[in-house]
This record gives C-alpha cells, sequence and structure tokens, in this order.
C-alpha cells in the first residue's frame, strides 16, 4: 500500500518510472513538520488496533468486551487486564501504543496502578522514574491502598519515594470521599476523547528515527495564495530537491551540469532562482513594475533564506491590486519553467515579467481576492438535462463582472 501511494505521488506507473525526489519518512511527516502529512499503512493500521484497545476500556459493560474479556483475560483484577493478555497480541500491541497517551481521573483509586498507570498531572508514571526491582505484587499496588482517608501511607511500598516525588504526589488533588470511578481519559486531547489523528501522530513521533520540530515557516507554503502545484513546487524548493542537473548528476544520472544560459559549472537551485542572470533580469524587470520600489525584493538572495524574506513581505505592496507575498510564488515558478522549456528545446528565451504579473492577476480573479475586495460566492446547483432525440445541445460556460458590464461566454 506505501508502495502504491509513493508510485502515485511521483508519477510511477508500469510503464515509466520517475524520480522520487523526497524519502517515504519525511513525506508521512506532518505539513508542519516538513511532510505531506501522508499516513504510513503500518501505523495506521496499529491506530486502529488502538481504537479498539480504547473502546474496550471505555466500554467494559458492553457484550462485545465482555466476550473479549471472558475469553481471554485470566484476570480481572484490573480494568485493563483485558489489554495485558497474553493470547491476544494485537489487543497488547495496541494498549502499548497508547499506554503513553492515556491518563487517569482518580476518583476511587481502586483501578489506577499507583506505579504504572499515568495519573499524576503531567508527569509519566512513577515506575519510569524508579530504578530497580520491587517486591513481589508490589508492581500491581493501587492508588487507593497507598491513600486512605485524606492521608498518604507510603509505608505501603518497600522502597523509599525521593523527596520532590513524594511532594508531586501530596499536591495532587485527591477527593476525600467519592462514588465516582475511575476514569481513563485520552492524554493528547483537551476533551480527553481519543482521536484517530492524535494517536497516530504520537506512534509516528515514538517510532520515528529522527526527532523533527514544528517549523511554523512550512504554514506560508500550504497557505499561500497559489495553485497547489506551485505551493508542491514550493515545498520541493525548500527541501532542496528540485531536479536540477547538479542533484540529477548527484544521482548518477548522465546531464550537463552546466547552466544552459551561461554555462556556469554548477546548475543548482541556489544559483538558478537568485544568481542566473536571466533570473535576477527577472527580478529587476518585476522590482522596476512595482509601484511601491522600496520593498525589499534584494534581500531574497537565496535558497536558505527566500522563505523568511517572503514571509517578511506580507502586506506590502507590489501595486495597487497584488502584494509581495502573492507575486513571489509566481515569480520562482515561472523561472523554474522557463528554464526547463529552453533547456528541453534548445532556445535562450527571456522569462517575462509580463507574463508573470498576468498569471498572478488572472489567478487572484478567479479565486476572488483581487486586491482588498471580497467576492461574494454564491452556490447554486445546476442539473444537466439530455437533449431531446434527435437534437443536439451545446453546453457553455459565462460569466459577467457585474450588469451591465464585460462578460466573457
Amino acid at each position: 500500500m506505501n508502495k502504491v501511494q509513493r508510485d502515485f505521488i511521483w508519477g510511477t506507473t508500469d510503464e515509466k518510472r520517475k524520480l522520487h525526489l523526497l524519502n517515504w519518512d519525511t513525506i508521512t511527516n506532518r505539513k508542519i513538520m516538513g511532510g505531506l502529512g501522508i499516513q504510513k499503512s503500518e501505523i495506521k493500521n496499529r491506530v486502529i488496533l488502538s481504537s479498539l484497545v480504547w473502546r474496550v476500556a471505555q466500554n467494559p459493560n458492553r457484550l462485545w468486551s465482555k466476550v473479549l474479556t471472558s475469553k481471554y483475560c485470566k484476570s480481572n483484577t484490573s480494568s485493563n487486564s483485558i489489554i495485558v493478555s497474553r493470547t491476544w497480541k494485537n489487543i497488547q500491541n495496541g494498549w502499548i501504543d497508547i499506554t503513553k497517551a492515556t491518563k487517569w481521573i482518580v476518583h476511587k483509586g481502586n483501578k489506577v496502578n499507583f506505579l504504572s498507570d499515568n495519573w499524576l498531572p503531567h508527569h509519566d508514571t512513577l515506575r519510569s522514574v524508579i530504578q530497580g526491582s520491587m517486591a513481589y505484587g508490589e508492581e500491581n499496588i493501587e492508588v487507593s491502598k497507598i491513600y486512605h482517608q485524606g492521608n498518604w501511607d507510603f509505608d505501603k511500598i518497600s522502597f523509599e519515594l525521593p523527596g520532590n516525588i513524594k511532594t508531586i504526589i501530596k499536591s495532587y488533588l485527591f477527593p476525600q470521599e467519592s462514588t465516582k470511578e475511575d476514569k481513563l481519559v485520552w492524554g493528547l486531547k483537551s476533551n480527553g476523547l481519543f482521536s484517530t489523528s492524535s494517536a497516530y501522530n504520537h506512534i509516528k513521533e515514538e517510532t520515528s528515527k529522527h526527532f523533527r520540530k514544528p517549523n511554523e515557516k512550512l504554514k506560508w507554503i500550504w497557505n499561500a495564495n497559489a495553485p497547489n502545484r506551485i505551493k508542491t513546487f514550493l515545498w520541493l524548493l525548500y527541501h532542496r530537491r528540485l531536479p536540477t542537473n547538479h542533484s540529477l548528476q548527484q544521482k548518477e544520472i548522465n546531464v550537463n551540469p552546466k547552466c544552459h544560459y551561461c554555462d556556469y559549472p554548477r546548475k543548482d537551485s541556489n544559483y538558478i532562482f537568485f544568481y542566473c542572470q536571466k533570473s535576477l533580469n527577472l527580478w529587476n524587470s518585476i522590482q522596476a513594475r512595482s509601484s511601491n520600489q522600496g520593498s525589499p525584493i534584494t534581500d531574497i538572495i537565496n535558497e536558505t533564506n527566500w522563505i523568511d524574506e517572503w514571509n517578511k513581505l506580507r502586506g506590502k505592496q507590489f501595486n495597487q491590486w497584488l502584494d509581495w507575498n502573492t507575486l513571489i510564488p509566481f515569480c520562482l515558478w515561472n523561472i523554474w519553467i522557463t528554464g526547463n522549456n529552453n533547456t528541453f528545446n534548445d532556445q535562450k528565451n527571456s522569462i517575462s515579467s509580463h507574463q508573470t504579473i498576468s498569471q498572478i492577476n488572472e489567478y487572484s480573479l478567479l479565486i476572488g481576492k483581487q486586491g482588498n475586495t471580497k467576492a461574494r460566492k454564491t452556490t447554486m446547483i445546476v442539473k444537466e438535462e439530455p437533449p431531446n432525440p434527435g437534437s443536439y445541445k451545446l453546453n457553455v460556460d459565462a460569466s459577467v463582472k457585474h450588469i451591465p458590464g464585460p462578460w466573457g461566454i
């Protein structure tokens, strides 16, 4: 299933194989961590098992839950005995995956394991901070055995807890007398309810070999005022994975690494977009067409900080209708497309600033985001009627700016 997804993303078919420009681990990261948010099949399967475990734990009195409990559990001394049953390994694995993400709300304390369960707010289990062996049965001791009528009796355990741990335990707001049962909640959501998305992210981070911090800058790529194809292009540019001549040569593909325009020896993305004379001519021409000559377009100088400078251009006007933040993605896209066309067709055409601005004007008009005006959208469901027998029907599309006014059909 993962292979089908990978082939679809890069356009690989049985007849033609395409380059996979980014590894699967990166693609399956969340967008804010540099990926596309696509889920791995094996982790998704573990999430489904975790969901089943959660349903068992939350519905112990349901018929199907009782059947599983009576069939697979040798003991009912704990609410999670079904989960730790050795005979049902899938259920056991599901519990292992989510155990760090669950929390207990203690009321009576007779269902919560003092050492192994997560019940202290903002802290891991007590067992995770205690090293060494314990007396027989001590690991299964319940909170209610340690806490009685407002007092903690730490003499019930055979070892001495550190002073800071005792302070944390004593600070827990424990109800004096409660008729409610202990409740297991999902610790990754504020409402305490299980969700497959949070479970997936949790398991993905637990099993990931390389920890990636969320990068707020990447939001600008996916929130850009541009078509999805250009957003994907910007995403590859951010990761420096565009199939330039230099990167293709590093993959041992026989291509000429020199620039098609000026024979510069290393045609990488840094040179293509920010240092090649054809690209510089476009940037200068774009700047000359701006009604705001003070815009810091010259600060976008290389691929390591272009996204930082692009973020700073938000709200800075290019002219009466457009802003710089909207224009930059189309500039980069046209540099890339024009360069590819020239290379494949053995031409040396200039990159048109007029065409670039026209594209962004057309796109802004089509999506209703020109200037500061907001287009009013009305949804109408139109049912297509077939023509009468013996006749033909021509379907047309038309639009009008205002009545009376410019219109097209």
